[in-house]
């Protein structure tokens, strides 16, 4: 049993640093995407310094909190954005889902193991970026605390793995149908406006960000970007971390019951 731990871990990491490597080699695309952010950037800059002309908060957020709040967004979203998994989709209408059923590796880690690996490295150039924005903006960047900043790294950590689960969960439909593509265009209209991608939740409607505050995606963007910006009590990051984990919990149930009839149904097919 231990040896089979072993062997687990070993393919596990292996696989995160093939994604690396994979990565790695589209780091100039990287680059190249986020210095095509800097026009838009000056854009909003100019565009809030209108907005805010004569006030200080608007919705609980000063200007220099929205213009960080615009740069995170941007850097995050590709990182944390729930979207539907092709690979995953190939694996099962393709057949190809059978030579992992044989590996000593479950397939769930070994896909979260394939995407922290390209995000990683997707990460150190949003790093690498973010400096460089923080010093083209440092007069209209928002600096949090040393506990703000650890709770932040927190919220994005675990809205990572919500977000790679949901994205695992939906993909978990090609089971039972071949096309999935108009599940994805529902996913990209709805997920930057839940996610707050687009602007702050608390900018729409009461009632409407109230029924958005009833799904999992304000937890994956908007909430870390708030906790960030110091725009929640320590008891609202409590109940926050509470909500991600109880979403966490949820979709990673439904996976494991979508998995568990997509694939009598995967084999039945003769898969």
């Amino acid at each position: 049993m231990q040896l089979k731990n072993i062997l687990k871990e070993t393919v596990f990491f292996r696989v995160i640093l093939n994604s690396i490597k994979e990565a790695s080699t589209y780091r100039v695309n990287h680059l190249l995407s986020f210095l095509v952010i800097l026009l838009p950037l000056i854009f909003v800059l100019t565009l809030w310094d209108s907005v805010f002309a004569g006030k200080n908060i608007i919705n609980g957020y000063s200007k220099f909190s929205l213009i960080t709040y615009y740069i995170l967004s941007i850097l995050l979203f590709d990182i944390l954005y729930p979207g539907l998994n092709y690979n995953i989709s190939s694996d099962i209408k393709d057949g190809k889902l059978s030579n992992f059923l044989i590996k000593p590796m479950n397939y769930l880690f070994y896909n979260f193991a394939l995407r922290a690996g390209i995000n990683l490295m997707y990460s150190v150039s949003s790093l690498f970026l973010t400096f460089i924005f923080i010093i083209l903006f440092i007069d209209s960047f928002y600096f949090p605390s040393f506990w703000g900043l650890i709770f932040f790294f927190l919220s994005v950590f675990i809205a990572f793995i919500l977000s790679y689960i949901i994205s695992f969960t939906l993909s978990l439909i090609s089971f039972w149908t071949e096309e999935i593509t108009w599940l994805n265009v529902l996913i990209d209209i709805i997920v930057p406006v839940a996610t707050g991608a687009l602007i702050p939740v608390s900018f729409f409607p009461k009632t409407f960000s109230r029924i958005i505050y009833l799904s999992p995606f304000p937890y994956i963007l908007n909430f870390p970007i708030d906790v960030y910006l110091s725009n929640r009590s320590d008891e609202e990051i409590l109940s926050g971390f509470f909500i991600q984990i109880l979403w966490l919990v949820i979709f990673y149930l439904a996976g494991k019951i979508l998995w568990s009839y997509g694939l009598k149904k995967y084999q039945a097919c003769g898969g």
